[in-house]
């Protein structure tokens, strides 16, 4: 069900600038970025140097792989996943909603984790708030298609 696809032929992408839709998350892990962009069909992963990533990845807004707040806890947390031969990239997004929207301390935080099996490959922390957190722009995007998520079976389906 989960169709992804290497865009190898996509041009480079500096960051914001050749983002082929709306850009939905972007940060700066060391010298490289972690972007995701969106567009009305899909949704493409992005990391490595500034307009010479080192992996491109792509999945159809219909079949990503996209996990929202589960709505209760302190912590808000998102993520979407993208495949490549065997190899998980799970893109996150986190804030502590007990923490005073006027305190400075309170920002999101994101990064990527990648992962083989069960086995861990890299943890990648963003060095600052990424920006935007894509807060809502893949749970709108999904309801677009017409897919709703289910908190008790934790899927996607179609809405009623």
């Amino acid at each position: 069900m989960r169709h992804i696809a290497l865009l190898a032929a996509l041009a480079a992408t500096p960051v914001i600038a050749d983002c082929p839709g709306e850009q939905i998350f972007s940060c700066k892990i060391r010298a490289k970025t972690l972007e995701l962009c969106l567009t009305s069909a899909e949704v493409r992963y992005s990391f490595g140097r500034a307009g010479d990533p080192d992996l491109i990845l792509s999945a159809y807004v219909l079949q990503v792989d996209f996990i929202p707040w589960n709505g209760w806890g302190r912590t808000m947390l998102n993520q979407v996943r993208f495949y490549k031969d065997g190899v998980t990239y799970a893109v996150w997004a986190s804030i502590d909603k007990q923490i005073s929207e006027d305190d400075p301390e309170r920002q999101w935080q994101g990064g990527v984790n990648v992962t083989r099996g069960d086995d861990p490959l890299a943890d990648l922390t963003c060095s600052g708030p990424p920006d935007p957190p894509w807060i809502d722009a893949l749970y709108d995007a999904k309801q677009r298609v017409g897919q709703c998520w289910d908190f008790d079976q934790k899927v996607w389906a179609v809405c009623d």
